[in-house]
């Protein structure tokens, strides 16, 4: 576990060099977070499941990569 945001938690994959975020829907089967809900509170209790240093295990559902090519045109 790396850093808590509102929105969820960013982990470390090994073999990555960029973290992976999990929503906050997805941090544990007793969290339910709302919208309406304080960014504090979401980070607190995101927190209280998953601290920043801990391990945890997770799994790469989907790794989309899109390549853009920009053609450039004379102005």
């Amino acid at each position: 576990m790396q850093s808590v945001r509102p929105f969820g938690v960013f982990v470390a994959l090994s073999g990555f060099r960029r973290h992976g975020m999990v929503h906050s829907s997805q941090v544990a089967d007793e969290l339910s977070l709302t919208r309406e809900d304080e960014d504090d509170m979401k980070v607190k209790a995101m927190d209280f499941y998953a601290p920043p240093g801990s391990e945890v295990i997770t799994c790469v559902a989907l790794l989309l990569i899109v390549l853009v090519q920009i053609e450039s045109a004379p102005c």
